[in-house]
C-alpha cells in the first residue's frame, strides 16, 4: 500500500475503550513498494505500555486513486520491545489476528482502553502471536505449552474479505461497490455501517453471528490468502484451542510376571483420557479411562487426552504378561484403626494375596479369614474371597475393650498378622493430652530378598507420620507446624527444588538493583524474557524496590530467591490502588523461596502481597496449578495471598505476617486450593478464609484443603473460617489466641454482600484449638447459619483447650444448621463444653453428638445426643509435598530396594511429638 499514514498507538488503561495515546509526534508514508521505517524519536510511557501500529488511506498499486476506506493494524507488545521486533508487515491477516483478540477492548481504531486492574488484556496482548506471524504477515503463529490456533482458513477467510476492499478504490456502505458491500455486512443492528476496513473488522469481531453468509459471499474470485473455508461457518469466531499433553502410562512397555494393574495419568487439568489394549490408535469414541485397567495377557496399551475439542499425542506401552508366580502369602494392606467399643472399625481392613516376591496375585481367589490373636469379641464378615487379589473387610467391630492384633489365614498361604489397634472408649481412643504413640512399621525390619513395601502407622487418630530411609532421626518442631515470627521465622518444610537456566533480576540487561530505585521495569521484562513455561526469574539476596505501576506487578514467570532475604520490598502502598500487588494469571507457575513486604498503614480491599487471578473472562485454565512455595509476606494492606477463581494451586511452607486483612483468602469460585504446613500470625482479619460471594461469577469456593498450619495471635478476627462454600476439609491445624473470635469458623453470614446457597460438606478434623473465641457467639469452633443453611458438617478428634466461653457451638440467625456430627472431640476448661442456640426461632437439625469429653468426662451438653457416623464430607485432596531435612511426609507404603534404616515420628497440633520408631531392613538371599 503507497502513501499510507503509519501510526503508533498506545493502548489506554482509562477504561474499557477509552481513547489510545499517538505515540509518533508525526505518522510516517509508506513508499511506493509500501515499506515504511519507525523513526526511534518516540518515547514509551511505559515500558510494559502495549503498541498497536494502524496504516490508514493510500491505494493498492501506485497507478490507483487514494483508497480512504483502506485501513489495517497490527498489534505489536510492549513499548519496550518494539526495536527488537525487526521488520514486520501489517496486511489483511494481522489486522484480524490482532482484532479479534482484542476484540472486547476496541471501541474504534483509536480507541484501545482497558481499566487498570484488568489484567484480561494483558492475556488477549499476549494470545496474538498465537494467531499471526508478524514478520511474515501470515496465520498461524507460535503456539504455547497450553493453547495453540488451528482456524487459520478462517482467518484468511476474512482477510481475503477485506482484501477486496482494500484492493479497490473505496466506498461508502449501500453503494454496490466492494468497500460498500462489506460495510454493509459489518454493520450491527441499530448501529451505524463503519467506513474503514478496521472498523469493519471490528464490527464482525464484535458480532460474530450477524450476516455469516454474507459476510462469506464477499469473497469472490481468486484470493490473496489462502487456504479459505469452503462453506460459510456458523460464525466468525476465531477461538484458540488447547494444546494437551501426552497421557502417562504405567507400566511401561516390558516384560511381567502375572496380571498388571496399568495406569493413565495426563498433566493437562480436567482431560478426558481415551484408551484402547489392543495396539489400535484410540479416538474420543473409545473407553474413557476410570481408573486402574487390569491387563492379564499380552496386550498393547494405547492412549490419547482430549480437552476443549484437542486432543494430544498417543502414548503406547507394549506389555509382555507371562505367567504369574502362584499365591505364597498374605499382607496387610489396610491396617485396622483404632475404633469406639462395637462400632466399625474404619477405614475397611484389606489383604492382599501375594506371590513369593510380595506382588499382589490379582487372579487370586483364596478366601481369607481374620480373628483376633487373643481374646474375642470380633464381630462382623470374617471371611472373604478377594477382587484383584485384595480381600476387604468392611463391617468388623469389637464388643471388649483392649489391644488387639488381628490375624489373617488362607489354606496353604502364609498367614500375616497386622499391627496392634485399641478398642475403648473416646478417652482412650483420643488422649486429651501427652505424647503421640510412635508409629508402628510393618514389617518391622529384616532380611528380604526383593524390594519390600513398608506401612507406617500410628494408635493416635489424625496424627502425621515423618520418616527418613539414610538412619537419620526425623526432627520436626512441636506439632509438626512451622513456628516463628515475622523477624525469626524459619519454614519448616524444604522449598521446591530449582531448575536451571534462572535469569539473574540483576544481570544485564535487566540489571535490577538493591535501594529505592524502582525495579518493576527490570524485573517485569526479566520475567517476560523468561516467559511462563521457561526456567524463570531468580531473585538474589537483597531488597528490591518493586511498585512503581499503579497497576501493580503481573509476573507471569517462574520466580525462585535463596530465602527470605531475596525480598521484593513496596514502601509505599496506594490506598485504594494496586501498586504494591504481585499479580500471577498465568497457570503452572512456581514462586519459591522469597519474601515481599509491604509497609502498610491502612486497611483497604486492593494490594494483597499476592494476587492469583483466575476467574471468568481470562483464558481457560488461567491462574490453575501454580505453587507458591516457601515465601514469607508481611504487611498486605488488603491481606497476604489472593486466590481469586483458582483451580488447582497450592500454598505451603509459607509465612504470612501483619496484614491488615485476610492472610490467606480463597474466593470468586477457588477450588481444590491446599493452603499447607503456612505459619500465620498478627493478620488484621481471619487467618485462612473461604468466602463465597453472591456477586462474583466464579460461584462457590469448592475443594479447599487446610491442614497442617499454624496460626498465632489472631487480634482481630477467625483462625480459619468458611463462609459459603461445599466440600472443605480443615485439618491438623494449631490455632492459638484468636481472642475475639472463633478459631474455626464455619457459616453462611447475613450479609447482603455474601453467597446466596448453603455451606455444606466441610469436616474440621483432628485440629488443635487453644484459647480461642472472645463471646458467647464467637466460640472456639463455631457453626453458624445467618441467611441460609450449614449442613453436613463434621467435628471429629478435635482438642480444645482454654476457651473463655464454649468450646463447640451452633447457631441459628435466620437460616438453619442441619446434619451435624461432633464426634470424639476433647475439651478442657472450655466453658460450657458443647452448646446449641437458637437465636431467631430458626432451628439446629439432627444434630448428633458421640464420644466427646469435658475435662476427662463423658459430655452431651446442649441438644446433643445419639450418634451419626463419619460421613459428612467426601475424600479430602492429597498433598505429600513436605520434606524437613531427610524426612518426609508418610501418605502411604514406601518401597525400599536396597539395605536401609527406616526411622519415623508421629505428630499431632498440640501433642507432644512420639518418640521414634526404627527398622533395619537388609537385601539378600
Amino acid at each position: 500500500m503507497s502513501g499510507a499514514s503509519v501510526q503508533l498507538y498506545v493502548a489506554s488503561s482509562g477504561g474499557l475503550g477509552s481513547a489510545a495515546m499517538p505515540l509518533l509526534q508525526k505518522a510516517v508514508a509508506s513508499d511506493s513498494n509500501g515499506s515504511f521505517s519507525i523513526p526511534a524519536e518516540y518515547s514509551c510511557p511505559a515500558a510494559s505500555s502495549e503498541v498497536y501500529v494502524v496504516a490508514s488511506g493510500g491505494s493498492a498499486t501506485t497507478s490507483s486513486a487514494e483508497n480512504s476506506a483502506l485501513m489495517l493494524t497490527a498489534m505489536l507488545g510492549p513499548c519496550s520491545g518494539l526495536t527488537a521486533l525487526g521488520s514486520l508487515s501489517v496486511n489483511e491477516v494481522t489486522t484480524v489476528g490482532s482484532v479479534w483478540p482484542l476484540a472486547h477492548y476496541f471501541k474504534s481504531p483509536t480507541h484501545l482502553g482497558y481499566a487498570s486492574n484488568d489484567t484480561s488484556f494483558l492475556s488477549a496482548v499476549s494470545s496474538v502471536p498465537e494467531f499471526i506471524n508478524l514478520a511474515q504477515g501470515s496465520s498461524p503463529g507460535t503456539p504455547t505449552s497450553t493453547s495453540s490456533f488451528a482456524e487459520n482458513n478462517k482467518l484468511y477467510s476474512l482477510a481475503d474479505v477485506l482484501a477486496a476492499c482494500v484492493s479497490s478504490s473505496g466506498g461508502a456502505a449501500g453503494d454496490g461497490s466492494p468497500c460498500g458491500e462489506l460495510f454493509s455486512m459489518a454493520s450491527s443492528a441499530g448501529g451505524s455501517a463503519p467506513a474503514d476496513t478496521m472498523t469493519a473488522a471490528i464490527q464482525i469481531a464484535q458480532n460474530p453471528d450477524n450476516n455469516v453468509a454474507g459476510i462469506y459471499g464477499l469473497v469472490k474470485g481468486s484470493t490473496a490468502f489462502e487456504p479459505t473455508v469452503t462453506a460459510a461457518p456458523s460464525d466468525w469466531t476465531l477461538p484458540l484451542s488447547s494444546v494437551v499433553a501426552t497421557p502417562s502410562i504405567s507400566p511401561v512397555t516390558g516384560t511381567y510376571a502375572g496380571t498388571q494393574d496399568v495406569t493413565i495419568s495426563d498433566a493437562t487439568a480436567g482431560s478426558t483420557i481415551y484408551y484402547t489394549t489392543d495396539g489400535t490408535v484410540p479416538t474420543s469414541s473409545s473407553n474413557v479411562y476410570t481408573g486402574p485397567i487390569p491387563i492379564a495377557v499380552s496386550s498393547t496399551v494405547e492412549a490419547i487426552a482430549v480437552f476443549g475439542g484437542a486432543s494430544s499425542g498417543v502414548a503406547s506401552s507394549a506389555l509382555t504378561i507371562t505367567s504369574a508366580l502362584p499365591p505364597a502369602k498374605l499382607a496387610f494392606l489396610q491396617q485396622p484403626s483404632n475404633a469406639l467399643t462395637g462400632a466399625a472399625i474404619s477405614p475397611a481392613v484389606t489383604v492382599a494375596v501375594q506371590d513369593s516376591n510380595g506382588n499382589t496375585v490379582t487372579s487370586a481367589t483364596n478366601p481369607v479369614t481374620l480373628a483376633l490373636t487373643s481374646g474375642s469379641g470380633l464381630t462382623g464378615t470374617l471371611t472373604a474371597t478377594p477382587q484383584n487379589g485384595v480381600a476387604t473387610f468392611s463391617n468388623l467391630s469389637v464388643s471388649a475393650d483392649g489391644s488387639y492384633t488381628l490375624s489373617a489365614t488362607s489354606t496353604n498361604l502364609t498367614s500375616a498378622t497386622s499391627t496392634s489397634f485399641t478398642i475403648g472408649t473416646s478417652t482412650t481412643i483420643n488422649p486429651p493430652a501427652g505424647t503421640v504413640a510412635t508409629p508402628v512399621l510393618s514389617p518391622a525390619g529384616g532380611s528380604f530378598s526383593a524390594t519390600q513395601t513398608i506401612s507406617m502407622s500410628t494408635s493416635t487418630p489424625g496424627a502425621g507420620i515423618w520418616y527418613t530411609t539414610d538412619g537419620s532421626t526425623p526432627t520436626l518442631p512441636p506439632g509438626g507446624v512451622p513456628q516463628g515470627t515475622s523477624s525469626s521465622y524459619t519454614p519448616m518444610c524444604q522449598p521446591v527444588a530449582q531448575p536451571s537456566g534462572l535469569i539473574n533480576i540483576t544481570s544485564a540487561p535487566y540489571n535490577a538493583i538493591t535501594g529505592g530505585t524502582d525495579n518493576t521495569t527490570a524485573i517485569t521484562n526479566a520475567c517476560q524474557a523468561a516467559g511462563p513455561t521457561g526456567a524463570g526469574i531468580y531473585i538474589p539476596a537483597g531488597d528490591f524496590y518493586v511498585g512503581g505501576t499503579s497497576s501493580g506487578t503481573q509476573l507471569n514467570c517462574n520466580i525462585y530467591g535463596q530465602g527470605p532475604s531475596s525480598e521484593l520490598y513496596c514502601p509505599s502502598p496506594t490506598v485504594g490502588g494496586y501498586n504494591c500487588q504481585l499479580t500471577a494469571t498465568a497457570p503452572n507457575l512456581t514462586w519459591s523461596n522469597f519474601s515481599h513486604q509491604i509497609n502498610s498503614t491502612t486497611r483497604d480491599a486492593q494490594n494483597f502481597n499476592i494476587h492469583l487471578y483466575g476467574p471468568a473472562g481470562l483464558p481457560a485454565g488461567s491462574a490453575a496449578n501454580e505453587r507458591m512455595d516457601t515465601l514469607m509476606l508481611v504487611g498486605g494492606n488488603a491481606g497476604g495471598f489472593f486466590n481469586d477463581g483458582t483451580t488447582g494451586n497450592i500454598l505451603t511452607n509459607n509465612g504470612v505476617f501483619n496484614t491488615k486483612a485476610d492472610c490467606n483468602y480463597e474466593t470468586d469460585g477457588a477450588t481444590n486450593t491446599i493452603v499447607d504446613h503456612t505459619f500465620v500470625q498478627n493478620c488484621g482479619d481471619d487467618g485462612i478464609s473461604n468466602v463465597s460471594y453472591a456477586n462474583e461469577s466464579g460461584g462457590l469456593v469448592n475443594g479447599s484443603l487446610d491442614q497442617w498450619n499454624n496460626i498465632q495471635n489472631e487480634p482481630s478476627a477467625r483462625g480459619i473460617s468458611v463462609d459459603g462454600g461445599e466440600n472443605i476439609t480443615i485439618q491438623n491445624n494449631l490455632v492459638q489466641n484468636t481472642s475475639v473470635a472463633s478459631g474455626i469458623y464455619v457459616s453462611v453470614e447475613d450479609n447482603t454482600e455474601d453467597v446466596d446457597s448453603p455451606t455444606s460438606n466441610v469436616a474440621v478434623k483432628y485440629n488443635s484449638l487453644s484459647n480461642a473465641g472472645g463471646s458467647e457467639y464467637q466460640v472456639s469452633l463455631l457453626f453458624f447459619a445467618g441467611g441460609e443453611s450449614v449442613t453436613n458438617a463434621l467435628a471429629l478428634g478435635n482438642i480444645i483447650s482454654d476457651s473463655t466461653y464454649s468450646g463447640i457451638g451452633t447457631y441459628s440467625q435466620g437460616g438453619t444448621v442441619s446434619n451435624i456430627s461432633l464426634m470424639n472431640n476433647v475439651l478442657m476448661n472450655s466453658g460450657a463444653g458443647i452448646v446449641n442456640s437458637d437465636t431467631s426461632g430458626t432451628s439446629t437439625a439432627n444434630l448428633q453428638c458421640s464420644g466427646n469429653t469435658l475435662n476427662g468426662s463423658s459430655s452431651s451438653t446442649g441438644a446433643c445426643g445419639g450418634t451419626n457416623p463419619d460421613t459428612a464430607t467426601g475424600s479430602p485432596l492429597t498433598y505429600s509435598g513436605c520434606v524437613v531435612g531427610t524426612a518426609q511426609q508418610y501418605t502411604g507404603p514406601i518401597t525400599i530396594n536396597s539395605s536401609a534404616t527406616v526411622k519415623a515420628i508421629a505428630v499431632l497440633p498440640g501433642l507432644t511429638n512420639s518418640s521414634v520408631a526404627s527398622g533395619t531392613y537388609s537385601s539378600g538371599p
